[in-house]
């Protein structure tokens, strides 16, 4: 039972503290995608695979960094007795006194803590086990998939894949087979690549060539066998939420970083990559399996405006900044205490005599020792912080030629596809009505209300819809805008409550330092007098003076951060009132867009240039 006690500590310790370091590693990369937004969707994906990466270091790895930062445990007194031995340990700042009688019998601390532990573990084992059972399940579905899958003998389509490979360079040409289980191209298949077309292709063939030019640089990038570490990572830690979040942001840039690649090769506009995107939709790929099409539409989303940024971030200093995150994050690290050297040894030691023999004590009697230490005054208090501004309200539109919002509405909904130009303002089932529809490549507006749907296929009505929606675009800028200079003075806050944080940190250490200094003293002047002594209470002087000194540094340091904090919060308070402002005119104008679209919707309805449409 030890040994099984001392395997559980072991698994608890190492599962807490990488736990704990990669709570700050996500915090930094988090911090740093805000910082530089210009970063290419490849690198982001690198820096997230590094979490996965430093998860398994810190659960496998025996030897982690160790960083003495800790006080070391210094010995202050020791005094022996026949029937009572008295020990006094300050570690870290904090006084501790045990008095242990000779015949008293303490039980062991692994029989009354041992059950926690083990109990804990084997939760943990026996969520790793289910987790285990459903990789093993969506392993076998996807040896199905393929075995069920028909080799592909179109020769156009394998003429696509071989002149897609010449052009990604690849040495060797991946199998192509059809399968009707699935809706969107996907890449399986570590030693031996498998791309799986849908059986029904409803995509023409350059939309077909781009969709496998996605798959050939999955497979170019080394996604297939980079992906068990993220993979592994969120099964290890599948009750960590922040450790499954930052697995799904790998997933989500793996497939931009394939998009950025598709596009920047090929020379493809963003748009028609976009609607190509559009067009997969939303779909989940099976296990060990990557899919062209996203595994929700937020993912899609976002996958459509990030073929709208450019990477302007030097390649060297993007490779530069993975290579600092790889040193400083993903070793295993571990917080320990400093090792006392042989001189504080010998000033924080005191001999005493013997002390005369003394009753014994029954094991339930306890002799209370304190320490008389003076309390120092309180430090400035900080100035209250105000809450973060909230976000600015999403409407559905950005500043890009693919607009989406799929909350769904009700009463009415309609979708516009034109070309390069999308937008959405409904529900998904409004948007697949709209691809449905779009089979002709001719512009075409989806309208549902009131219970009846419409098909407009009018230019003018069309144009003035594009236009209105220009309006919303437009109103989100401002939007993103105020959320900007909201982030960038929450920031500001941020920093001064972490530096509130450090202060306040200081002045606890200098305190226990205090405490130290008096306890020391109450042990030499409980000694007998002598020159060494008076030598030490000397250099205990001394040390009290430079404690002091730092407390008056602390206090004039807190008492300038204090008032940057009030001068800052007097600044936000004043934003904030702008921002709301700022906010009633932008609902005005979402308003305003809402009566115009309804207005051209009627006009048409009216006019009969919406024709009825079954759904």
């Amino acid at each position: 039972m030890h040994v099984l006690t001392t395997l559980a500590d072991t698994l608890l310790a190492r599962l807490a503290w990488t736990s704990a370091q990669a709570v700050a590693l996500i915090a930094l990369l988090g911090l740093l995608m805000r910082v530089m937004p210009r970063l290419s969707p490849a690198i982001r994906c690198m820096l997230w695979w590094l979490v996965a990466a430093q998860l398994i270091l810190g659960i496998t790895m025996n030897t982690p960094v160790q960083l003495h930062w800790l006080a070391p445990a210094r010995l202050v007194a020791v005094a022996a007795a026949d029937q009572v031995i008295v020990h006094t340990h300050v570690h870290a700042g904090a006084a501790a006194i045990a008095i242990t009688p000779d015949h008293a019998r303490i039980a062991p601390a692994s029989q009354i803590t041992w059950s926690w532990s083990l109990a804990i573990a084997m939760a943990w084992l026996s969520g790793l086990l289910l987790q285990g059972l459903l990789a093993a399940r969506q392993w076998l579905e996807g040896v199905a998939l393929l075995r069920h899958a028909q080799p592909l003998t179109n020769t156009t389509l394998l003429a696509v894949c071989s002149r897609q490979a010449r052009a990604l360079r690849m040495r060797r040409l991946p199998q192509l087979r059809i399968s009707h289980a699935i809706v969107s191209p996907q890449v399986t298949g570590l030693w031996r690549p498998v791309v799986l077309l849908p059986g029904e292709q409803t995509l023409s063939t350059d939309e077909l060539s781009l969709a496998m030019a996605h798959e050939l640089a999955h497979i170019r990038r080394g996604d297939l066998w980079l992906g068990w570490i993220p993979a592994i990572a969120q099964r290890l830690f599948f009750f960590h939420p922040l450790v499954q979040w930052a697995m799904r942001e790998y997933a989500v840039y793996r497939e931009a970083a394939c998009d950025a690649d598709v596009v920047q090769r090929h020379g493809t506009a963003a748009q028609s990559y976009g609607h190509l995107l559009v067009r997969l939709g939303v779909v989940n790929p099976v296990h060990a399996s990557l899919a062209g099409a996203s595994s929700t539409f937020l993912n899609l989303k976002r996958r459509l405006i990030m073929l709208q940024q450019d990477d302007t971030t030097p390649r060297m200093r993007s490779w530069l900044l993975i290579a600092v995150i790889a040193i400083v994050g993903v070793l295993p690290y571990r917080v320990t205490a400093q090792q006392p050297s042989a001189t504080q040894r010998d000033a924080t030691s005191v001999n005493t005599p013997p002390a005369p023999p003394a009753a014994p004590l029954p094991p339930s009697a306890a002799m209370p020792l304190t320490a008389s230490v003076p309390p120092l005054p309180p430090p400035a208090p900080a100035a209250p912080m105000p809450p973060a501004p909230p976000a600015a309200p999403d409407i559905g539109f950005h500043a890009h030629q693919v607009d989406i919002d799929t909350e769904a509405h009700a009463d009415r909904g309609f979708a516009l596809l034109d070309g390069d130009t999308v937008v959405i303002h409904g529900s998904d089932a409004d948007l697949a009505q709209a691809e449905r529809l779009d089979k002709s490549n001719q512009p075409v507006l989806w309208v549902r209300q009131n219970g009846k749907s419409y098909v407009v296929r009018d230019t003018n009505v069309i144009q003035r819809a594009k236009d209105i929606s220009a309006q919303a675009v437009q109103v989100a800028r401002m939007q993103a805008e105020v959320a900007g200079k909201q982030a960038a003075m929450a920031g500001q806050q941020a920093a001064i409550a972490e530096r509130q944080a450090e202060l306040a940190s200081r002045q606890s250490e200098v305190e226990g330092r205090r405490a130290d200094i008096d306890a020391q003293r109450q042990a030499l002047r409980a000694a007998t007098t002598s020159l060494e002594n008076a030598e030490n209470e000397a250099s205990l002087n001394g040390q009290l003076r430079g404690i002091q000194r730092e407390e008056a540094e602390i206090q004039r340091e807190t008492a300038s951060i204090n008032q940057a904090a009030a001068t800052l919060s007097k600044r936000a308070a004043e934003r904030s009132q702008r921002d709301a402002e700022i906010s009633a005119q932008q609902q005005l104008r979402s308003q305003e867009f809402d009566r115009q679209m309804d207005k051209l919707l009627n006009d048409a309805i009216a006019k009969g240039l919406a024709k009825p449409a079954n759904p």
